[in-house]
């Protein structure tokens, strides 16, 4: 199901950005909607990279400790375990600021030098974000709303 529902945003948020737009195909609603749930989905998948990332690094670490390897580090390596259980909860905040492309440009473009975040930070808006001022969204919402209602 969620993969379906995934599917579905994609599709629309790309013939969203494609083409221009017909108000009585696409409204206002459904566009806003679109774009709240491909942020949820950059979320979920950037939240499940963290989740996964610290847990394999938690599963090495377990396998160091477990076949004495390490032995004479297995302070640090107690350390940097516990780290990693209390700092993944932290870490949640920055990866919503991530998946958000104006608080994306915000906050991470002063880290331009290094290598490759140039090109995540300053992804391209959509077309559709950059058509329309929030006065002119404004006055379509309320007068489909008025066409909806009237």
């Amino acid at each position: 199901m969620l993969v379906y529902i995934w599917y579905c945003n994609v599709r629309v948020h790309r013939i969203l950005d494609k083409t221009l737009i017909i108000p009585s195909k696409y409204t206002l609603q459904t566009r806003f909607q679109a774009k709240e749930n491909m942020r949820s989905f950059h979320f979920t998948k950037y939240s499940f990279l963290l989740i996964t990332t610290v847990m394999v690094l938690q599963y090495c670490l377990i396998m160091f400790m477990s076949t004495g390897y390490l032995r004479k580090y297995e302070i640090i390596i107690n350390y940097t375990m516990e780290l990693c259980d209390f700092t993944h909860p932290i870490l949640l905040i920055p990866i919503m600021m991530v998946s958000v492309p104006v608080w994306r440009r915000r906050f991470f473009v002063h880290l331009k030098f290094v290598p490759g975040v140039e090109k995540f930070v300053l992804k391209n808006n959509s077309e559709v974000a950059q058509s329309q001022t929030p006065k002119l969204e404004t006055e379509e919402y309320f007068s489909q709303f008025k066409m909806a209602w009237g």
